[in-house]
């Protein structure tokens, strides 16, 4: 099993036990304070980039914003964020997020790699109110080698009742450092393992891909989401020997995603 999904059950008990002791959402929001959304995303994906294999993995969702101020549209595939700032019609916070692991030897002689933190910023704009999004994070490792990754994205939203469609294009990047951790090859892993010849990819787009969910909403304190996306390793990341020996070029996620919304006074 993968360690992100040890850390992110624990993560998850204590949701739980927050939400337990809350308030139901009140039926007048507008009445002043906080709502807070809490929530549980399990998704079954690649085990760790460029994997074929694959595993069910678990976060919590989280969200809070002024009880005056409208839901608005939320990608699964987000990091964990909180708006701290908006300008113009961008809204602007941190973010944080789990890096997963890969087992030791994954590949003969390939050295793996722990679950680690990142922190990062988010900007989010809608060009079109309500229907276009566009968001771009960028995150740091808390680890030496764990580097620079970042998404941009964008998502086409569309309302029908209780439903809320969203779907649109991924870009993924990543800096020399974080490229290297995940898909470089080192002389000493060559002399292990012949078969890996040495490489050392550069910064650059990792994977292209597209993100959708459908979210429903049938009373206002509950949300249920299904969503899937594919990625598709480019560039350096592709061209990696560990790519291509465990032939995880194509990079599939599905999932589901529960949230309840609390209010505090």
């Amino acid at each position: 099993m993968n360690k992100i999904n040890v850390l992110s059950r624990a993560l998850l008990a204590g949701l739980l036990l927050a939400a337990a002791g809350a308030p139901a959402l009140a039926e007048d929001p507008a009445s002043g304070g906080w709502i807070v959304t809490l929530g549980v995303q399990t998704s079954y994906g690649p085990s760790y980039p460029g994997a074929r294999n694959t595993d069910i993995g678990f976060m919590p969702s989280f969200d809070i914003r002024d009880a005056g101020e409208p839901a608005t549209f939320g990608a699964p595939d987000d990091d964990l964020s909180i708006t701290l700032f908006k300008l113009g019609g961008i809204s602007m916070g941190p973010t944080f997020s789990l890096r997963g692991s890969r087992p030791n030897n994954a590949l003969f002689g390939l050295p793996g790699y722990s679950t680690a933190p990142q922190f990062g910023v988010f900007a989010e704009f809608w060009p079109l109110d309500k229907a276009i999004r566009l968001r771009g994070e960028i995150r740091q490792g808390v680890k030496e080698d764990d580097g620079i990754t970042g998404t941009l994205g964008l998502d086409w939203v569309t309302y029908a009742g209780p439903l809320t469609f969203g779907i649109g294009p991924r870009l993924q990047f990543a800096d020399s450092s974080a490229m290297q951790t995940a898909f470089g090859v080192t002389p000493l892993t060559t002399f292990i393992n012949p078969t890996l010849t040495p490489y050392t990819p550069g910064a650059g787009v990792t994977s292209t891909g597209l993100a959708g969910s459908v979210a429903f909403s049938p009373a206002r304190s509950w949300t249920t989401t299904l969503f899937g996306g594919y990625d598709r390793l480019v560039g350096a990341a592709a061209a990696s020997p560990v790519t291509k020996r465990l032939d995880g070029v194509n990079q599939m996620t599905f999932g589901v995603s529960l949230e309840r919304e609390f209010s505090f006074p």
